[in-house]
This record gives C-alpha cells, sequence and structure tokens, in this order.
C-alpha cells in the first residue's frame, strides 16, 4: 500500500532546509508536481502548525504534516523528505526532526490505510535508522514492498 504513495517520484533524501516552514513547503514539491494538492494545502499546513504549534512531530526527529482534508487536495497522496541537518519546530520533546512526511487527503476516511501502515512502519527501530543514514532511494524503499 505504501509503494503506491511513497516511490521515486514522492520520496527526497537528504536535502536542506532552513527551519520547519521550509522543511514542509521542500516536503510537499513532489505532490505540487505531480498535481494531487494545490499550495493551498501548503498554506493550510503551515497555518495548523501556526495555530495548533508542533502536533504533528509524532516521534523523534519525525513529523507528519498534513492539515484537514480540502479542496486544495485532488487525491489521497504522501511525500517523504530527510534532511542532511536536522530542524526544530518547536516540540518539546521530539526535536529536532530530520525526517518529514506530508500526508494529504481529499476526505477524512480515505488515508486511513495508509497512516496505519507508515505507522506500523516508524515503529521500527530499525526504518528509523535507515531514514538517518539513507543516501540511496532502493535502501529505504525495500521497507515499502
Amino acid at each position: 500500500m505504501i509503494k503506491d504513495y511513497l516511490n521515486e517520484k514522492t520520496i527526497q533524501l537528504k536535502q536542506k532546509a532552513n527551519n520547519c516552514e521550509e522543511a514542509i513547503r521542500k516536503a510537499a514539491i513532489p505532490l505540487i508536481k505531480e498535481g494531487k494538492i494545490l499550495e493551498g494545502y501548503v498554506e493550510q499546513m503551515l497555518s495548523a502548525l501556526k495555530e495548533l504549534g508542533p502536533y504533528m512531530v509524532i516521534l523523534p526527529g519525525i513529523a507528519l504534516a498534513h492539515a484537514r482534508p480540502s479542496d486544495n487536495v485532488k487525491e489521497d497522496c504522501m511525500s517523504m523528505m530527510t534532511l542532511v541537518e536536522p530542524v526544530m519546530f518547536g516540540h518539546w520533546k521530539n526535536d529536532p526532526v530530520h525526517t518529514i512526511f506530508v500526508l494529504a487527503s481529499p476526505n477524512s476516511n480515505q488515508h486511513l490505510e495508509v497512516l496505519k501502515s507508515i505507522s506500523q512502519l516508524l515503529s521500527k527501530e530499525e526504518f528509523i535508522d535507515e531514514l538517518n543514514r539513507c543516501y540511496e532511494l532502493e535502501d529505504i524503499t525495500k521497507y515499502f514492498n
């Protein structure tokens, strides 16, 4: 299931970002390029971060950027980006963030299976370790098959 969402078009490894806002914007670029989300969804994610705080930092070093379903999302989708240098999101326990997932859905039901699958992967310490050291797409996509 995850391999339908995370692939060579939607994964970016070892990118640079100066702050959490830039990291979210860059992590969403593949989804914009593929026509799966509009720029308005990125603004929604950033607004949610400003309003609600760093709730999207779900584990040490891992952020799951998302916003409410909207017309700015054309289809269920996900992207992933790892950073060369982690950035601060303002989470008291889970900062700094080295990996950002962007999850988008046009409605609130369809993305639950993908969320469940990614949660299972994120519970594996070996996967988290691989995220930190991975420079090649093949090294990370093996976990999605």
